[in-house]
């Protein structure tokens, strides 16, 4: 990546508008400490699926989002995170992923994405059945993000940094047993269709969360982890489908709840997913590369250098 001035002022990216005049509005923008609201591509403005994609649109806008997710690891914008996916036409064995991130990506993260990309081209070449490759993928998204996902379950092993502010609340396994159990009839005749088998599946994430609350080795928090985040996608249906499990049942569950354990129900949607894609889009994935991008350098000294803001999830997926 060439730095943001060395093209000639007629093919300058800064023709238009000034750098120095884009930092003072970034300047400006971050004073007001607005964060603005998540940015949906709806489905009608796709483009057409043409020649120009070696990858459905769909493919890659989901690998771009999910890879934006499982980046960003930790609470802060330092973490906020955009990617790109690119499958090569010219060379159908080739597909490259870039990342970028505010004060550039870690070798943390890029090292645990060069290691899915890896896990990915094996179940490619069909070294690896695809439930083992999602296995591979689940733990090593675990390690990197084990302290965000702490943070979603409120754990007593959950090391805040200065960007994080949460609400001072009862743990999220403790809130969803409250909240689900509110709704459970003492007779069991009387209780509604699907509320029985939410009850326990939820039950059982909050067994999962105690085993993890008194263990006292630290070695065996990531294998306790991804049980909970696999009993995160089980009450969910698919990582997507809890609001709609809710709303079947009739039962009514705080939507920060809704929104934690969905986003902990996503690290094991998005180790099958990738494990999944690699195999159907296999020639794609024979040879993949990753490509950590730069951070962005002003032009002149100012008190923020944040391009990106933090949304909440620190997670941006774009397509390329």
């Amino acid at each position: 990546m060439l730095p943001p001035n060395t093209a000639s002022p007629n093919r300058s990216i800064w023709k238009t508008v000034g750098q120095n005049q884009f930092e003072n509005n970034v300047d400006r923008l971050s004073k007001t400490n607005f964060i603005p609201e998540p940015h949906v591509l709806p489905k009608k403005d796709w483009p057409k699926q043409s020649g120009d994609y070696a990858l459905p649109f769909d493919v890659e806008k989901q690998l771009a989002d999910d890879f934006a997710f499982i980046a960003a690891y930790d609470y802060g914008v330092q973490y906020v995170t955009v990617a790109t996916v690119q499958a090569s036409k010219d060379s159908p064995n080739s597909t490259t992923v870039r990342l970028a991130a505010n004060e550039g990506v870690n070798e943390r993260a890029k090292d645990a994405i060069s290691k899915v990309l890896a896990a990915m081209q094996r179940c490619a070449s069909k070294e690896l059945k695809r439930q083992t490759c999602a296995e591979e993928i689940l733990d090593v998204v675990v390690k990197l993000n084990q302290n965000r996902i702490l943070g979603r379950l409120d754990s007593r092993y959950f090391k805040p940094n200065y960007m994080c502010k949460k609400p001072n609340l009862a743990q999220l396994p403790i809130r969803l047993k409250q909240q689900i159990e509110d709704f459970v009839p003492r007779r069991r005749s009387r209780m509604r269709e699907g509320v029985q088998e939410l009850s326990e599946e939820v039950n059982q994430f909050h067994q999962y969360f105690n085993q993890l609350e008194y263990s006292t080795v630290k070695s065996e928090r990531v294998g306790v982890l991804m049980l909970l985040v696999k009993q995160a996608f089980k009450i969910t249906r698919d990582g997507f489908s809890f609001p709609s499990r809710l709303s079947q049942a009739v039962l009514n569950i705080r939507q920060r709840d809704i929104s934690e354990i969905t986003k902990i129900a996503n690290y094991w949607r998005i180790s099958q997913e990738l494990s999944n894609i690699s195999r159907s889009y296999r020639r794609f994935f024979q040879d993949v590369g990753l490509e950590a991008l730069p951070r962005y350098r002003p032009f002149r000294s100012s008190g923020k250098e944040s391009v990106f803001e933090d949304d909440g999830d620190n997670a941006k997926g774009f397509v390329h």
